[in-house]
């Protein structure tokens, strides 16, 4: 008999949310924290809202604009960012 392993969806999340974080510090030299977010896009049973769950915020698509609307980038900051994520 197969095993399925669990896997640990919060966990990826946020180690790649640091990696995402370390790339923008070597590129750019600013030290801004990546918010870790998993986004559902068609669990309509699931409930969502914009506290995060163990450092991760889940939520679901319909709540994407409402999220970012809430925390927006610096502006002096997001053009160094969007060019160092074109390299990825």
């Amino acid at each position: 008999m197969l095993r399925r392993r669990k896997k640990d969806f919060l966990k990826q999340v946020k180690s790649e949310a640091l990696q995402i974080h370390n790339f923008l510090k070597q590129k750019t030299g600013l030290d801004i924290f990546v918010k870790p977010i998993l986004v559902f896009s068609g669990y309509a049973s699931m409930s969502f809202g914009l506290r995060p769950i163990d450092g991760v915020y889940v939520i679901g698509k319909s709540f994407l604009h409402e999220f970012f609307d809430k925390d927006p980038v610096a502006d002096f900051s997001r053009f160094k960012i969007e060019e160092a994520l074109k390299e990825l």
